[in-house]
């Protein structure tokens, strides 16, 4: 009898739940996702410089036509509405560090589809303050999920966040520009010259931070930096050519 209820838990898990309704679930989705809910990846139309959605046949966003980011390229996996926003919501401000593994699932999934050289992942980093309230930074976490499944290393001690910033999602993308400068540092001990660096974080609004970890990336000497988030929102403005 202890037998079976054994060999019952390993396969018809009680516990394994939609990540979006808690609904169970028996079909061993990689992403925990029920067959009802649904999450928009952003694998259409989309920036080719900060890989926003933009909604028409655009190559660039206006935003990037008009500022050339310190990064190559950035990608992301979700549009950040719906579900994915909901998620993303739980994951950073919900106690919901549990996502971090289907999230990070996805975000090494995408990953795939890239031809991009990556000697090193390199995580944005949380001020000691967000760091202690959160209990974990969401970006290392995610890293740890693509590391392990591409076989790349991480440098967690690389970028690190010396002021607290307000929270950016009321803040306009002047403002954000501005708030960055100054809040990051690049440590002088780890020598990244020459290698092409990948840079994870969770959400990218206007894309001030990652523009700014990858300045200081760059100065400090590596040879490219591509940058990889969970989500970004759509464009307001229109794409231009």
């Amino acid at each position: 009898m202890k037998l079976f209820g054994f060999l019952e838990k390993i396969f018809f898990p009680s516990d394994f739940k939609c990540i979006v309704c808690q609904k169970e679930i028996f079909d061993n989705s990689k992403y925990c996702l029920c067959d009802n809910c649904k999450l928009e990846f952003n694998d259409d139309d989309y920036c080719q410089k900060c890989g926003t959605v933009i909604q028409n046949m655009a190559v660039f966003c206006e935003d990037c036509k008009n500022y050339k980011p310190n990064y190559s390229t950035a990608r992301s996996v979700l549009i950040y509405e719906g579900n994915a926003k909901k998620l993303i919501r739980g994951y950073k401000y919900g106690n919901k560090k549990y996502l971090y593994k289907p999230l990070g699932e996805m975000m090494s999934d995408c990953l795939k589809t890239y031809n991009w050289k990556i000697d090193l992942i390199v995580p944005a980093p949380l001020s000691q303050k967000r760091l202690k309230e959160r209990g974990y930074n969401q970006s290392l976490l995610l890293s740890q999920v693509v590391s392990k499944n591409h076989n790349i290393p991480i440098e967690k001690d690389f970028l690190y966040k010396i002021k607290n910033t307000p929270y950016q999602a009321r803040s306009n993308r002047k403002e954000r520009f501005e708030q960055v400068k100054g809040v990051f540092l690049a440590s002088d001990e780890i020598n990244i010259k020459g290698k092409n660096i990948l840079l994870i974080d969770d959400v990218m609004t206007t894309g001030a931070t990652v523009d700014e970890l990858s300045r200081l990336t760059l100065k400090k000497g590596a040879k490219e930096v591509n940058v990889l988030v969970l989500a970004e929102p759509r464009k307001k403005v229109k794409g231009l050519y």
